[in-house]
């Protein structure tokens, strides 16, 4: 008789249930591993009523040091193979917690550290900088882009850092054709680094010649706030709205065109789904995703630089955009056909191979 050996046993570390594109990617990854690795999740803060169809573990506590100890005595108690961490807090707290055990930690870089790092506390600033310059060699490191990667190597020396790109579940594809009316979105926190200010001047700007469309700017912050109130100074009520509590996926469908102006990006997991939905893509070309996603032929690129000369790109951009419905459907169905480059059957095998080998 033949016995099956047991699968090896993976732990994802999130810190919490609110981190949007990060959850996103969790999701995938517990939907495609399950028949490859028995999973389990490992949480700081929970949100009830989430179903991820696995045991989630809680350390019911924020506190880094305490979080440490308690994440160390669940994997001596579990007996896990790896703890996959998402973002630099968990990475800090997943790789002590981690120090001489068995269980191998796998950190995630979802940003750039240069970038993310500069409007932190010097505190937070000293504790990655001490991570990414003390981690082992056999502390595999997954970037979500190849320029967060060349970072990685280039700034901390690291040679054990793996581009792994996040992934949609499928291509849905074109869902809304009628232009009387287009709809222009974006969807990501509300925070500075996105830069939705220069958007709503874009499309301020963009009013003077084009009456017949909308944007939706979807998604929470601290920004919310400031951003009404420049909506309500600039007069733009009527056709610039944001919303906190919509369905990303009904949004989507019924939209045309998607928008990115980010000062900085991991990757843009956002854009990505936009693209499945056939939405044309109009992006600030900041480092690192956009580029690699596009490759200068999915979707169209406007140079960062002076803020104003970005609100006049976009608004040129988007001004021929309106003014020829037949060039957004060409960019529709660009971004379907670069969008099939990351679905998850294609992505997930780089994550299958890369928990094998930690597993020989």
């Amino acid at each position: 008789m033949k016995f099956e050996s047991p699968k090896k046993k993976i732990a994802f570390f999130i810190p919490d249930f609110s981190m949007g594109g990060t959850l996103t990617l969790l999701k995938s990854l517990l939907s495609n591993l399950s028949k490859h690795f028995d999973l389990y999740v490992v949480v700081q803060k929970d949100i009830k009523g989430l179903d991820l169809n696995v045991t989630i573990f809680r350390l019911q506590t924020s506190n880094t040091l305490l979080s440490i100890f308690r994440l160390r005595t669940l994997c001596k108690k579990h007996r896990f193979m790896c703890v996959f961490s998402f973002m630099e807090r968990a990475n800090l707290i997943s790789y002590i917690a981690n120090l001489y055990l068995p269980c191998h930690s796998v950190l995630s870089v979802h940003n750039s550290p240069q970038q993310a790092f500069k409007h932190r506390t010097m505190l937070k600033r000293l504790a990655s900088d001490f991570l990414y310059r003390s981690i082992k060699k056999q502390s595999p490191i997954v970037a979500v882009s190849e320029g967060i990667s060349n970072e990685l190597r280039k700034t901390y020396r690291l040679k054990n850092v793996t581009t792994i790109y996040n992934s949609i579940a499928k291509v849905t594809g074109v869902q809304n054709s009628d232009y009387q009316s287009p709809v222009l979105l974006t969807h990501c926190r509300l925070v500075r680094q996105k830069r939705l200010d220069i958007l709503i001047d874009s499309v301020h700007k963009l009013r003077q010649k084009h009456q017949n469309f909308k944007l939706v700017i979807v998604g929470d912050g601290p920004l919310k706030a400031e951003l009404n109130n420049k909506i309500d100074d600039l007069n733009c009520v009527n056709y610039v709205k944001v919303e906190s509590n919509l369905n990303p996926d009904l949004v989507l469908k019924g939209s045309h065109i998607y928008l990115q102006s980010s000062k900085f990006e991991g990757f843009g997991i956002a854009m990505l789904e936009a693209m499945s939905f056939g939405l044309a893509v109009v992006a600030v070309d900041c480092d690192y995703g956009p580029r690699e996603i596009l490759k200068s032929k999915y979707g169209i690129l406007v140079n960062d630089g002076q803020r104003s000369q970005i609100v006049d790109d976009l608004n040129n951009v988007l001004s021929k955009l309106l003014s020829d419905y037949k060039q957004i459907e060409k960019w529709r169905y660009l971004a379907l056909e670069g969008a099939d480059y990351f679905t998850s059957d294609k992505i997930i095998q780089k994550y299958i191979k890369l928990f094998n080998d930690l597993s020989k």
